[in-house]
């Protein structure tokens, strides 16, 4: 079959369009940068073009001003995640607003996770970025946010209620003293070995409860003779329980990497069949 696809409406958005979502009622969401517009550009259209609302102004602005993620959920409410800020300074969220493009204070503090904040580690305002290259991943009630640190930062993994922006867990994808793998780094180098972010979009398994994480190489990309041993979980795919956190299994791509073999994408979940038994 043949045919046109014509304009049905258009409308012009400030900044570049950084995600995009539709909405119960027939309703577009746009977020784009905020750091032309001095807001968070995000507006809400009807299905014919008009718009019919716009969320606080304010709060993913500055050099880094971003909207990275929308999710409307099942009661309603907005999920948002964001950077807002200038320099050394930024600040890596999420946030939940209500129908009505407020706020809700039932979340988090004053209805904002701020992602630097509860994260097993001091960030150094000055060095430290957390980082959000890819959207969260919103599984059985729980978000899952990795980061995208700079070396003066540990990637870890947390996963957060998505109703109270309460954390629920935190995968350490450094392990520390007593959990498993933690024999990976010799002479101490897990104290100071940063990176090990998750940069990449995540996969996840709804009907297992698993979250499947591309974890990226650790500080010194190309080079490790500081950071003796695997280095676990550089490099690696971990499989997390979504409601836990906690480790069901992993596999290291690369042992101990000097060639900044991170994972890239998402990985691709697929039922095989193998001697007529079908594998999850």
């Amino acid at each position: 079959a043949t045919g046109t696809i014509d304009t049905a409406w258009s409308v012009f958005v400030p900044g570049p369009v950084t995600a995009l979502a539709a909405l119960s009622g027939g309703r577009i969401i746009t977020g784009s940068s905020g750091a032309a517009t001095n807001d968070s550009g995000m507006r809400v259209f009807s299905s014919s073009g008009s718009t019919v609302g716009s969320f606080p102004t304010g709060f993913a602005t500055g050099t880094y001003g971003n909207v990275h993620f929308i999710r409307e959920q099942a009661d309603g409410k907005i999920l948002v995640a964001y950077t807002t800020g200038s320099g050394f300074t930024p600040t890596y969220a999420i946030a939940r607003f209500t129908s009505t493009f407020a706020f809700d204070t039932t979340f988090g503090t004053g209805g904002i996770v701020d992602l630097r904040q509860n994260f097993d580690q001091e960030v150094d305002p000055n060095r430290g970025i957390v980082g959000i290259h890819a959207p969260p991943l919103v599984v059985r009630n729980v978000v899952v946010v990795g980061s995208a640190p700079t070396a003066a930062v540990k990637g870890y993994q947390r996963g957060f209620d998505v109703k109270t922006g309460q954390r629920k867990w935190i995968f350490h994808t450094i392990p520390r003293k007593g959990e498993f793998g933690h024999d990976t780094w010799l002479n101490g180098s897990d104290q100071y070995t940063g990176n090990t972010g998750n940069w990449c979009q995540n996969s996840a398994d709804p009907e297992l409860g698993l979250v499947y994480v591309g974890v990226e190489a650790p500080t010194g990309d190309w080079y490790g003779g500081a950071r003796p041993g695997d280095n676990l979980f550089g490099e690696s795919i971990v499989a997390l329980d979504v409601k836990t956190g906690v480790r069901r299994w992993h596999f290291q791509t690369v042992h101990h990497g000097v060639q900044d073999r991170d994972i890239p994408c998402a990985p691709i979940l697929c039922d095989i069949t193998v001697d007529g038994k079908k594998i999850k």
